[in-house]
């Protein structure tokens, strides 16, 4: 069981933004760090392998998403 992380700070449109990318290669034992890795976050990008794609997974992702940030609204979200 691994989890991969990368941070960097990058300039976008003048501005410094703090990127991070949380690999957790789809390992079920991360799911209680869900919320903690969703809140405070202002974009996200989901990801899927072409040999095994799951969907149904990835929407459940997104549904997380929408519901630790109710408050927010448009959250952009990429798959």
């Amino acid at each position: 069981m691994a989890l991969t992380r990368f941070e960097k700070r990058v300039h976008y449109k003048g501005m410094e933004v703090d990127v991070s990318i949380l690999d957790t290669a789809g390992q079920e034992a991360f799911l209680p760090l869900r919320s903690n890795w969703i809140i405070g976050r202002d974009a996200f990008v989901l990801a899927f392998s072409v040999e095994n794609p799951n969907l149904d997974e990835l929407l459940e992702y997104e549904e997380s998403i929408n519901s630790y940030l109710h408050d927010k609204k448009n959250i952009p979200i990429a798959l």
